[in-house]
């Protein structure tokens, strides 16, 4: 049996991480703090940060690896829809990892 070393722990949520998936050569990572967010996994960066969502993101899913947009489940019963460049560059992604951007508020058309 071979035995894993853990690479890096990527820090961020403020609440327990709920749910994960891969997009575009990043991570995806859904919380109970609500927000969703992605990682630049070459880097370990957090480079955007989305929010909407009322209650915990419970699932996310996106339509394959090259895909553009994520889909989020939460607990408050909405499904996000997530379509957004994925920032590369060091400011670009420090921008959006600090700003954050905002998902649609309200009823329905979350």
């Amino acid at each position: 049996m071979h035995s894993l070393e853990c690479v890096q722990v990527l820090e961020g949520h403020v609440e327990a991480v709920l749910a994960l998936t891969v997009m575009r050569g990043h991570l995806i990572s859904g919380s109970y703090d609500t927000t969703v967010r992605f990682w630049n996994t070459s880097t370990f960066d957090c480079v955007g940060k989305f929010e909407g969502h009322d209650d915990a993101v419970r699932v996310l899913t996106s339509t394959g690896e090259d895909s553009e947009c994520v889909y989020s489940g939460s607990y408050d019963g909405s499904i996000g829809f997530w379509s957004a460049p994925v920032p590369t560059n060091g400011a670009a992604a420090a921008a959006a990892a600090g700003a954050g951007f905002a998902g649609p508020s309200g009823g329905g058309g979350r």
